[in-house]
């Protein structure tokens, strides 16, 4: 099953024990493709390394949109599984804790 908790999270839950079993973050392609790429004329092989810049954005702006406890409670369950699983983009290191 899948709860959409927002326009970027969206979580995968098991649908007998609603047990989070993924999640998925959505805009970071589509933002570097209509706002990063022809500002700075970039190249699709730009991407992957701008997406730590990408996140480090969003942190800022999630701060600021997190006064809702329901919604920040669906990004740490998120945050964790992708600590506890090591999830990594290709050739950057897993996120610390």
């Amino acid at each position: 099953m899948y709860r959409r908790v927002d326009g970027i999270l969206t979580l995968v839950l098991d649908m007998e024990t609603r047990k989070l079993n993924g999640f998925r973050l959505k805009g970071f392609k589509n933002f570097f493709l209509k706002h990063l790429q022809p500002k700075y004329k970039l190249v699709d092989d730009d991407f992957v390394p701008l997406v730590s810049a990408i996140e480090e954005a969003i942190q800022l702006i999630g701060d600021q949109l997190m006064n809702h406890p329901e919604r920040k409670a669906a990004y740490r369950e998120a945050r964790r599984m992708a600590h506890d699983d090591r999830v990594c983009i290709e050739h950057m290191e897993p996120l610390a804790a």
